[in-house]
C-alpha cells in the first residue's frame, strides 16, 4: 500500500489523541527506516514498536467510526465526492478527490476532528 505524505502526517497527528494497536498484518510508520512498513512478526517487544506509530487504512477508520456509532453516506457531485458521518444529530462531512485529497486522507480528517472534539 502506498501512503501519501499527507496521510502519514494525519496518522501521526491521530496517534497523539488515540493509539491504535499494531497487530500482525497492520501498517505502521518506521521512523528509523523513514518509511511505512507492515507488521509481519508475531512476537514483537514493546520496545521495538516504541518509535513507530500506527498507520490507518480506510477499513481501520471506517471500523473505528462504526464502533463510535457513526453511519457513513457518500454523495457524488460534479467535481468531487463527499463522505458524511452521522450520529444522533452529529454530522461530519469531508470531500474526496478535491484539491488532491485521497479517500483515506478525507476519512482520516474526520477521525482527527472527532478525536480533537473528544479531548
Amino acid at each position: 500500500m502506498n501512503f501519501t505524505t499527507e496521510e502519514i502526517d494525519l496518522c501521526k497527528e491521530i496517534a497523539k489523541y488515540y493509539w491504535k494497536p499494531i497487530y500482525f498484518g497492520d501498517w505502521f510508520y518506521d521512523e528509523e527506516l523513514n518509511r511505512p512498513a507492515i507488521h509481519v512478526y508475531t512476537m514483537i517487544l514493546n520496545e521495538y514498536m516504541s518509535d513507530r506509530f500506527p498507520l490507518w487504512t480506510w477499513q481501520d477508520a471506517r471500523d473505528w467510526m462504526r464502533e463510535k456509532g457513526y453511519t457513513l453516506e457518500t454523495f457524488s457531485g460534479d467535481m468531487h465526492i463527499e463522505i458524511a458521518f452521522h450520529k444522533r444529530g452529529t454530522h461530519y462531512l469531508s470531500s474526496l478527490n478535491q484539491d488532491g485529497n485521497t479517500d483515506l486522507e478525507a476519512i482520516l480528517k474526520v477521525v482527527l476532528k472527532i478525536l480533537k472534539e473528544e479531548k
